[in-house]
């Protein structure tokens, strides 16, 4: 599977950090070259992020997940 980005959705109204722990023990398990994009949606309005520091390869375990 190839794929240039990945853009990750996060609710705005995030109340559990343990699922942005989550997300980032699964990025850190699959390192690669896909970057990565956050998309925080919020009130109607969506704000994204680059990962500065992480890419990942976009495998069918890693978007299965």
């Amino acid at each position: 599977m190839y794929a240039k980005n990945l853009v990750i959705n996060i609710n705005g109204n995030l109340k559990d950090i343990r699922d942005l722990h989550q997300i980032k023990e699964l990025v850190e398990q699959h390192p690669g070259t896909t970057k990565i994009f956050f998309a925080l949606r919020d009130n109607g309005s969506v704000k994204t992020f680059i990962s500065k520091e992480y890419k990942v390869r976009a495998s069918k375990e890693l978007i299965s997940t």
